[in-house]
């Protein structure tokens, strides 16, 4: 069974000039940053597993609004991204329509380096998915690495190039309560895609080569497929160097 790839001829870094529009103080492009963003610090307690890597970027969603230190929201069309309720967690959402192409929203971290030996943790809830929402670290208009569910199917993708594989094609069934926590880890030279209840134990999706390059971001988004709607509530998402793990 195959599937169109969504609507981003413009990556998710995209270009006013597409049509894409980020919100004011986003991001100018470039390559490689410093990290702009400080993890959460007080508040509640993370609802993210604890390990022994260096935090790079955590946001729990805790203010009234998106954390432009650590985040710069995309939206195309008709999505929309907001901390609803206030405090609590995000509300990422597209709802399709047919006068706007490429309709997709997109929270990516303000900084970029390389994937090396980091991983990506969210722990999210895709309640409406007639389209695709997902984690992915995207490398540019070519490269990328996406663990998203869509039409009810977990998928793990890899852009290289222009051109995309598909390291698992319909892994997995989503199950929201089984299915909480999310995971891109690289180690040894591989990124594994990987899902969890609780954060100990984890089940592999699919696994691809760590790719080169040090232009890296961190995403979290959703993009509408032909019809209907999707949405994804993020409780928490974390980006941490674990060189030792």
């Amino acid at each position: 069974m195959s599937r169109s790839r969504p609507s981003r001829a413009v990556p998710l870094t995209c270009l006013l000039a597409a049509g894409c529009l980020a919100a004011p103080d986003g991001p100018s492009g470039g390559g490689a940053e410093e990290p702009g963003g400080a993890p959460d610090a007080g508040g509640e307690q993370s609802p993210l597993p604890g390990d022994r890597c260096a935090v790079l970027l955590e946001d729990t969603f805790e203010g009234a609004e998106v954390d432009r230190s650590r985040w710069s929201p995309w939206l195309a069309g008709s999505a929309t991204v907001a901390v609803d309720p206030p405090g609590l967690r995000l509300q990422i959402e597209d709802v399709f329509d047919p006068l706007e192409a490429g309709s997709f929203a997109v929270i990516e971290s303000t900084f970029a380096r390389p994937i090396g030996t980091t991983r990506i943790t969210a722990r999210l809830d895709v309640p409406v998915s007639d389209g695709e929402a997902g984690i992915e670290w995207n490398g540019g208009e070519e490269d990328a690495l996406s663990l998203n569910v869509a039409n009810g199917q977990f998928w793990f993708e890899h852009l290289e190039g222009g051109s995309w594989s598909t390291p698992c094609v319909e892994c997995l069934a989503y199950d929201p309560d089984l299915h909480r926590l999310w995971r891109l880890r690289s180690t040894g030279g591989l990124v594994y895609a990987e899902v969890s209840a609780d954060g100990d134990q984890w089940t592999e999706l699919g696994r691809t080569e760590t790719p080169p390059g040090d232009t890296w971001r961190s995403v979290v988004y959703v993009v509408s497929h032909d019809s209907g709607e999707v949405t994804a509530l993020v409780d928490a998402v974390r980006w941490a160097d674990c060189p030792d793990a």
